[in-house]
């Protein structure tokens, strides 16, 4: 999740700190997630899905595209980093 998540950054051409705070979140919280400390709750995909998307593009049907797409991606990050920590776990 933490390289995906650069690379959103990067793609949104913000600084952590900006993008933590277009978010609604302080830079350390952006850096536990980019460092893999914890995961991103599922509102917070939507929340960093929306904000690339509109990083991208200004048209509304190319943003929704992107919106879902980006998010999908890291729903399914998400998921897979979650197992992989339950199975660690037991």
């Amino acid at each position: 999740m933490g390289d995906e998540l650069r690379q959103i950054i990067r793609a949104t051409q913000l600084s952590h700190r900006q993008f933590a705070l277009q978010l609604g979140y302080s830079p350390s919280t952006i850096n536990g997630w980019t460092t893999g400390r914890f995961l991103p709750k599922v509102h917070s995909l939507w929340n960093i899905a929306t904000l690339y998307a509109r990083s991208q593009s200004n048209d509304l049907k190319q943003l929704e595209r992107f919106r879902r797409t980006i998010y999908n991606k890291l729903l399914l990050i998400r998921s897979d980093e979650k197992r992989k920590k339950h199975i660690a776990n037991h």
